[in-house]
């Protein structure tokens, strides 16, 4: 594989590796000033596409001499940055460069993750998690060498690293914790529990922002000790989670990602350490970086650039301008495969984003087959009819950004599109006979709808017209009864139930302070109700009478939710807080007997919505239908460029 740069600056490079010092430049400021003169509105790019091998032009280079000059360039360009930094106006600005950053033979990064790089602060080094051999671990890659270094210590690594402000210390996530490997030596010290995480940021006071899969941001000081709520759920929208948070300059205030019941609601906003309040930035199920005075944020896959001021914390009116297109990003997780640094460098990946397959599993995780359910997209709310025939599930339109419900037939895989209004079609609910479907619409509108499969002409039947999010959980087995959640006093979700013949008013089954959801009535006469419920301070599986709430039973053991009976009643399965699928023998009578929570498998499930089920049970409890986001490993290189912001729209 050959190179090809530009002649001018390979000029440079070659009289910085001049072996006589008389032979070189003198000062920062005289290469600050040479690589200006190649500087052009557009970025000389150092590309590795494959090329013919021999090729004996002056600016053609191949092998190891070519990585060794895009090293050198890029060296070139992070001194004139430093330069440019130091001397302010005295020292011409340093040229737009851009150039792609290969990985090691052997070693991939898990791009559906999109969360598997960072660079440091001084924009000097790369961090991503990358698998060789099976082991994944934190690798540094310095941007002005050719070779990456595993860090000693950080098997186990998943999720992007994060850096302390000083570009010395590395925080990441390893088997279910938050870890710190200082640089300078030693091996990494464990500072807290972190289960299911979703991003991090340190700012220079030495307090640690880290997100949740599952909940809000938790703060802890960066030499370890007990971390404690930085943030709070709004019950009120169905906020599930506060993730990939970033502090602003001011080490004060910080960026965020929250999911909530409403994708307009959904999006980057600003928090503060010493307020509980978060102001909208931009809506968006991605998260976005503040970098170089801008706010970077992704618009249909491309990057888009636009001035944000960090005192006022806000967007000026300027328009955003393209910054690179076709960047990855992972919706189930909301992150963008892109990472900036303080000093104007900018890493991004290109190619496949995140997406779901529907994935049948016998009891210890063993793929038994997938579920066609046309072209590949993101999928969530999964529904199986009670015989098993049937399966209803959301998926999102790319083009509208919405999901739709769609109707599969099992073993046919011929998906059929249930909806196609404005908002989103989710969570849907079979009733007992499986000819007719309950859903939530959400997005400008919202309620309970029921459609008769039966009658397609037909207009769907609205049941529960309410304002803020209503969401249907499960038919009662004899199909007269409809349970849901609905926002109570406070704004968190209690549990209702309706007749679904309508002329009498929905009555509440739990209506407490705590968030109740995700309720499914115990089979084979509905005498009992499994949900979760956030009462202990974590989301946690309970089951109740169906008639009164009464002889409350907790089930899971440490964290757990989206409960799912075996058609007999006598097992319950859940997901625990990091997606593991846990089954729990169960005795129903005057009261509920429970045994101890097993372990089955950990899954990878895709948990784009706050409600809806990730995935279905068969009746016998011995098959599981998994919405699992694919597993895409990218071997491309990750494309870096240096005074990003210099890049014309």
């Amino acid at each position: 594989t050959g190179l090809r740069i530009n002649s001018a600056l390979e000029r440079i490079v070659r009289r910085c590796l001049e072996k006589s010092p008389d032979r070189r430049f003198h000062s920062a400021h005289d290469l600050a000033f040479a690589l200006e003169t190649v500087s052009s509105p557009s970025a000389p790019r150092v590309d590795s596409a494959a090329v013919p091998a021999l090729d004996t032009r002056p600016h053609r280079l191949t092998g190891a001499h070519a990585a060794w000059v895009a090293a050198g360039a890029l060296a070139l360009a992070l001194a004139a940055l430093a330069a440019y930094a130091f001397t302010g106006s005295r020292t011409p600005a340093p040229p737009l460069l851009q150039l792609d950053v290969s990985l090691p033979p052997g070693l991939t990064i898990n791009s559906s993750s999109a969360a598997a790089f960072a660079l440091s602060p001084d924009g000097r080094t790369l961090a991503y998690v990358g698998t060789l051999n099976g082991t994944s671990m934190i690798w540094l890659r310095p941007l002005d060498a050719r070779d990456s270094a595993p860090i000693a210590g950080s098997e186990g690594a998943a999720f992007a690293p994060f850096w302390a402000p000083d570009s010395l210390s590395i925080g990441f996530f390893a088997d279910g914790k938050l870890k710190r490997a200082d640089l300078r030596g030693g091996p990494p010290q464990t500072l807290c529990a972190a289960p299911a995480p979703r991003g991090g940021t340190w700012n220079r006071d030495g307090v640690i922002l880290i997100g949740s899969n599952v909940g809000p941001l938790m703060r802890i000081a960066a030499t370890g000790g007990r971390s404690t709520p930085a943030t709070t759920l709004d019950a009120s929208v169905h906020e599930s989670s506060h993730r990939w948070p970033q502090f602003l300059p001011d080490g004060r205030h910080f960026l965020l990602l929250t999911r909530r019941s409403t994708f307009e609601n959904t999006g980057v906003y600003v928090g503060s350490l010493e307020s509980g309040t978060l102001t909208q930035v931009i809506p968006s199920t991605i998260s976005a970086l503040y970098a170089s005075g801008h706010l970077l944020f992704l618009r249909d896959g491309t990057l888009m650039a636009q001035p944000f001021d960090s005192t006022s914390l806000a967007l000026t009116g300027e328009p955003p301008r393209t910054i690179a297109e076709q960047v990855s990003y992972g919706a189930g997780l909301g992150r963008a495969a892109v990472s900036a640094s303080d000093t104007g460098v900018l890493a991004y990946s290109r190619g496949a984003n995140s997406a779901t397959e529907l994935v049948w599993t016998d009891r210890t995780g063993r793929r038994l087959g997938g579920m066609g359910t046309g072209p590949r997209t993101v999928q969530a709310s999964l529904a199986l009819s009670k015989d098993g025939t049937q399966l209803a599930l959301s998926r999102m339109d790319p083009k509208r950004g919405e999901f739709d419900l769609w109707h599969v037939e099992v073993g046919r895989d011929a998906p059929l599109r249930l909806t196609s209004q404005t908002g989103n079609e989710v969570s849907p609910a079979w009733s007992p006979d499986g000819r007719r479907l309950a859903y939530a619409l959400s997005g400008g509108a919202s309620g309970i709808f029921v459609r008769d499969l039966a009658n397609p002409s037909g207009r769907d039947v609205e049941l529960v017209a309410e304002r803020g999010v209503v969401v249907p959980n499960d038919w009662s087995p004899d199909g007269k009864r409809i349970i849901y959640e609905a926002p109570g006093a406070e704004g968190k979700p209690d549990l209702m139930v309706i007749p679904v013949a309508g002329g009498t008013a929905a009555t509440p089954l739990l209506a407490t302070v705590f968030s109740e959801r995700q309720a499914q009535f115990s089979p084979p006469d509905g005498a009992w109700v499994a949900y979760a419920s956030d009462e202990s301070g974590v989301s946690e599986v309970y089951v109740c009478r169906s008639s009164d709430c009464g002889g409350k039973r907790r089930i899971s053991s440490s964290g757990g939710f989206q409960p799912r009976w075996r058609g007999d009643g006598r097992e319950l399965f859940y997901l625990a807080a990091d997606r593991t699928l846990m089954a729990v023998e169960v005795t129903l009578g005057t009261a509920v007997a429970a045994a101890a929570p097993r372990a089955l498998f950990r899954t990878s499930i895709f948990s784009a919505l706050p409600f809806g089920f990730g995935y279905a049970v068969s009746g016998d409890g011995q098959k599981f239908l998994i919405d699992t986001e694919l597993d895409l490993e990218m071997t491309q290189p990750v494309s870096v460029i240096v005074n990003w912001p210099r890049r014309n729209p």
